[in-house]
This record gives structure tokens, C-alpha cells and sequence, in this order.
């Protein structure tokens, strides 16, 4: 015998069937009506025409303007080092100094040869000037005459041998000191003290930071594109200083390519800065600005990606059908810090997407962001 519901079970009934009722066209009217998706909003921008001037870069590393490895002009045995690698010195500074023993015991041999050769020239200019005047009386011979005339100029030439000599040993002399040619830095030492070292022979490297110089090379495409001139200024970035340019200036070119490279050398010089540190050996980026072009068509940089094949490409605006499509266009030099040449593919009037909208797909509809959207935006 089946029981009667109970008031509140019959009451649930009804209750349940409104429900799933209204679920039921709730997802009625959901599947009716899809969540519209809003396109993306974007900036638009046109190339522009604009007197330009083509950048051109290359790597180069820093030098010093002057280095030397410095030897002696004699042989001899060290006995005093007065500089060191990492010091400092000043033009005339004494570096290193040579046992002078020897070479001053030859000067007072000479000086005394030259004391008695001086002697003997005096008494043969009086031995002539003697027979002269018996020549003139016709005492004595025409040979006798001779002969004296002949002893005084053999004395006179003894005189200047020697004293020759002795010059020479106190150049000798002077050069068993070595001093510093210039205001420099000591990079290296060769030999150590009490060392027997050779004419010639390297002991001590030093280089002139206060310059510094920096060489690249440049091909020969790029070479006539610029009127290389001395002075010609040059932008310097180094990796070791990021964010930090230097100015140099055009020192020197070479005229005639590399046999190996085919490139043309330029040289760059530029004072060392006082608020860094720019050592030889680092590297830079040498950045040369050409003479104007004229007009050309530019776009910044930073718009420019690249299509299936990695070639430099853009984001095109269609007004027409409010969808983008990428193009591929050909790409000049820099112009600028922060925009390129273009030299074919776009035309003067078109529209780019900003560069900021990196979700962008082929044919996808675009909202251009107006000012007010901006504001909206901000």
C-alpha cells in the first residue's frame, strides 16, 4: 500500500520543475546570444620624409696613442730600477740606470790621450810657424818645410779624433741612464735588476693614456658614402660603459684596402674622459654619421619585425576593412638614433600599427586608438 506524500514533499516538487526550467533558458539565451570579443585598440602612425643622415657602425678596440718599448743604447749590467709597472712618470724621469764603472774609466783614458795629443798639436803649429819664417829667409828646404806643415796638420787631426772620442764616450755615458721620452705609464718589465742586458735589447714598456685612439674598418660599400675629412667627428659606445658616449675625432685613414679584409682603416683619437675609465684594450662600437641624403622615407625602428622568412616587415592598416596584414619592405642604413630607412614596400600615406601591439595576427580587425581613447586608456 503506497503512503501519501507529505504537504512539504508535495510542495518541492513544483519547486524543482521551476528551476531546472529557468536554468534551462538561461543557457538558452547564452547560447544565443555569444560574449562579443572587442579588437584590440592601437596607435597608427605614417612614415615620414625627412632630411636624413645614414649611420654607419663598427667595432673597433682602444689604444694609446704613443707606445714604446724601451731599450738601452749600450750594453751594460743594471743596478737601479726606478719605475715600475703601473706607475706613472714624467718625461725626463730616470727609469733604470746602467753600472757606469767602465764607461768612466774610458772618458779619463781619452781625456789624458787628448791632454797629450793637444800638446803635441802645440808644438807643431810652432815647428811651422818656425820654418815658415827660414823659408822665407831661404834657410832651410822647401822638403823641411813641408814636413812641418805636414806634422801640424797630422797633430790637429789627432786633436779632433780624440776629442771626438770623448764625446762620443759621454754619449755613452748618458745613455747608460733611460729616462722616460714622454709623460706615460710603465705596462711591463722585461729584466730584473743586476741583469747584464744588451744594446737594443727591450727592458721596460710604457704608453700614453691621456690620448687614446681607436681603429675600424670599413668596407669599401660604405667607404665612398662618407666625405672623410680630418676632424670628422665619431660616436664611441662602449660595452664595459653602457649608456655612455664618447667623441672622437678622424686622426687618420688609410687610402688603399686591406689585402685580407678588403676594408679601409680609420682612426679615431679622443682625449682619455675624467669620469670613467677607458683602458687600452677595450672595445667600442664607432658610430659615423654621413653627410645629409635628403629626403627619405623613415619609419622608427622599433616598428619594424620580421615575416616567415626573417625579413624586416611591418604591420600594414587597412581603413577600408579595419584589419591589419603584414608586408615585407626593404630597409635602409639608420637614420638617427631611433628610426631607419625604408626603400621599398611602403608608400607615403599608408599606416602602421605601433610597434607596441605585439599580439597582432595576420588579418585581425583593429580599433585605431583615438585621443579620446587614449585618455580613456590613461
Amino acid at each position: 500500500m503506497i503512503q501519501p506524500l507529505s504537504a512539504p514533499r508535495q510542495l518541492m516538487i513544483p519547486l524543482l520543475c521551476l528551476l531546472l526550467l529557468l536554468t534551462g533558458c538561461s543557457a538558452e539565451e547564452s547560447r544565443e546570444k555569444p560574449q562579443q570579443v572587442q579588437p584590440p585598440k592601437v596607435t597608427l602612425f605614417s612614415p615620414e620624409r625627412t632630411e636624413t643622415k645614414q649611420l654607419f657602425s663598427y667595432p673597433g678596440s682602444v689604444r694609446a696613442s704613443r707606445e714604446t718599448a724601451l731599450s738601452f743604447r749600450v750594453g751594460g749590467q743594471l743596478v737601479k730600477i726606478s719605475a715600475y709597472p703601473g706607475q706613472s712618470v714624467s718625461e725626463g724621469d730616470l727609469l733604470m740606470q746602467l753600472d757606469v764603472s767602465d764607461l768612466g774609466d774610458n772618458i779619463r783614458i781619452l781625456e789624458a790621450e787628448l791632454d797629450g795629443a793637444e800638446a803635441r798639436a802645440r808644438k807643431a803649429a810652432s815647428d811651422f810657424s818656425r820654418a815658415e819664417e827660414l823659408l822665407g829667409e831661404d834657410v832651410i828646404a822647401q822638403a823641411d818645410f813641408d814636413l812641418a806643415k805636414s806634422s801640424l796638420a797630422s797633430a790637429d787631426a789627432a786633436v779632433r779624433n780624440l776629442r771626438a772620442q770623448l764625446s762620443l764616450a759621454h754619449h755613452k755615458l748618458d745613455y747608460a741612464s733611460l729616462k722616460a721620452p714622454y709623460d706615460a705609464t710603465v705596462t711591463g718589465q722585461m729584466v730584473e735588476n743586476h741583469e747584464l742586458v744588451q744594446a737594443g735589447q727591450p727592458v721596460l714598456r710604457i704608453h700614453d693614456i691621456a690620448t687614446l685612439e681607436i681603429d675600424c674598418s670599413v668596407p669599401e660599400n660604405d667607404i665612398s658614402r662618407l666625405s672623410l675629412r680630418k676632424g670628422m667627428p665619431a660616436t664611441l659606445q662602449l660595452p664595459s660603459q653602457p649608456g655612455t658616449n664618447i667623441t672622437a675625432a678622424l686622426a687618420e685613414w688609410s687610402t688603399s684596402a686591406e689585402r685580407a679584409t678588403g676594408t679601409y682603416r680609420l682612426t679615431f683619437r679622443f682625449p682619455a674622459p675624467d669620469t670613467i675609465t677607458v683602458l687600452p684594450g677595450m672595445t667600442a662600437e664607432v658610430t659615423i654619421s654621413s653627410a645629409t641624403t635628403g629626403e627619405m622615407l623613415t619609419i622608427p625602428f622599433s616598428a619594424v619585425t620580421a615575416d616567415t622568412r626573417g625579413k624586416s616587415a611591418v604591420w600594414i592598416y587597412n581603413h577600408s576593412t579595419g584589419r591589419i596584414s603584414l608586408r615585407h619592405i626593404r630597409t635602409g642604413q639608420l637614420s638617427g638614433p631611433d628610426r631607419i630607412i625604408v626603400t621599398g614596400g611602403l608608400e607615403e600615406g599608408e599606416q602602421i600599427v605601433a610597434p607596441d601591439s605585439h599580439y597582432l595576427t595576420e588579418g585581425m580587425i583593429v580599433e585605431p586608438l583615438t585621443d579620446k581613447n587614449k585618455a580613456e586608456t590613461e
